[in-house]
């Protein structure tokens, strides 16, 4: 095999996976729906524009899915849902997917980012988010799982 045939084969398996972090087409609509009916986060992923706020298609495309692993067993994933354009601070919206492939909406985050952190309490990791108040200032938020679901420590 040649070397130019690998890179292409590496760029479209990564390409792939990050096609279907946290599921296809119609469970990043479902997601995009429930994210939709905060009209703060459409207020951050689509301004004034009418047709991205009327238009799940529209709004979907304006967003980014990043699957992470919520345990080591990797039987819950968490699925972080965010604007594409990127600001200081900004809307996240964290869902549950369980084995079954079924979503669950957990709640929205707003700062400059969250994700799961090292640190396992019973089994799950923890997340932490981060919001910048002012230059040099960062507010951090720690989530941790209860059995059923993340809750603010």
């Amino acid at each position: 095999m040649n070397s130019d045939y690998e890179g292409n084969l590496h760029i479209f398996f990564f390409l792939s996976i990050t096609a279907y972090a946290c599921g296809g087409h119609d469970v990043k609509e479902k997601m995009a729906r429930q994210l939709m009916k905060d009209d703060e986060f459409t207020t951050f992923v689509c301004g004034d524009e009418k047709q991205c706020r009327d238009n799940v298609e529209i709004f979907t495309s304006a967003l980014n899915f990043r699957e992470r692993p919520a345990n080591k067993t990797n039987s819950l994933k968490i699925c972080l849902v965010e604007s594409i354009v990127k600001a200081r601070n900004g809307y996240t919206g964290i869902f549950i997917k369980g084995e079954s492939g079924a979503i669950t909406y957990e709640f929205s985050f707003f700062g400059s980012g969250i994700g799961p952190t090292k640190r396992l309490i019973n089994g799950y990791f923890t997340l932490e988010g981060r919001e910048i108040i002012e230059s040099g200032v960062v507010e951090k938020t720690t989530f941790e799982w209860n059995g059923k679901h993340y809750t603010s420590k």
